[in-house]
C-alpha cells in the first residue's frame, strides 16, 4: 500500500502532508509494536526497510526530466509529522532485527560516503548534523549552481579566481 501511494508532498509545509501515508506509518507502527508475534514474522522486512529509507525518507532526483511534470520530485516525505512517523516506523523494524540494523547501517554508510561531499568539517552543533531535503534542491529556481559552504570554502574560491 505504501508502495503504491503516489507523491503527494510537494514541500514540508504543514497543508501539504499526506495523512494518508502519516497514518499508515503510525499503524504500521503501533502494530509491530503492540504484537511482536507480528514483529518476527513480518514478510521482506529488509526490502520495506530500504524502500522507506531511500524512497521515502532519503532519495533526491536532482534531474527534474527522469520525473514526470505532473508529479512531484522524491522523496515521498518531505513533512515534519511524515518523516517522523517513517522514521519511528524504520525505527520498529529495526528492533530485534540485526539483519535489518545491518542493513540500517549500511545504507547510511554509503548515502553519506558514496558522495562528492566531504563530512569531515561537521562540528558537535545540531544544526551542523541537520541532513534534510525539505525545500532544498540541486538548482535554485533560476537555474544558476553556487558553492555549498564547507568550512573554508572563502579560500578555495580566491584561490580559484
Amino acid at each position: 500500500m505504501i508502495k503504491q501511494r503516489p507523491i503527494l508532498e510537494a514541500g514540508s509545509s504543514l497543508s501539504e502532508e499526506d495523512f494518508v501515508l502519516t497514518g499508515i506509518f503510525n499503524l504500521l507502527k503501533s502494530t509491530l509494536r503492540k504484537r511482536i508475534d507480528i514483529r518476527a514474522s513480518v514478510p521482506q522486512k529488509d526490502e520495506l526497510l530500504l524502500y522507506l529509507l531511500h524512497d521515502c525518507l532519503f532519495h533526491k532526483e536532482t534531474n527534474r526530466n527522469l520525473v514526470s511534470k505532473d508529479t512531484n520530485m522524491p522523496p515521498k516525505c518531505k513533512s515534519r509529522n511524515t518523516r517522523y512517523s517513517c522514521l519511528s516506523l524504520v525505527k520498529e523494524l529495526t528492533i530485534e532485527n540485526q539483519m535489518g540494523l545491518r542493513t540500517l547501517v549500511e545504507y547510511m554508510r554509503q548515502a553519506i560516503y558514496s558522495s562528492n561531499v566531504s563530512w569531515f568539517w561537521r562540528t558537535p552543533r545540531c544544526s551542523d548534523w541537520s541532513i534534510t531535503t525539505n525545500d532544498k534542491q540541486e538548482k535554485s529556481s533560476t537555474g544558476y549552481v553556487g558553492l555549498k559552504n564547507i568550512g573554508c570554502i572563502c579560500y578555495m574560491n580566491s584561490i580559484l579566481q
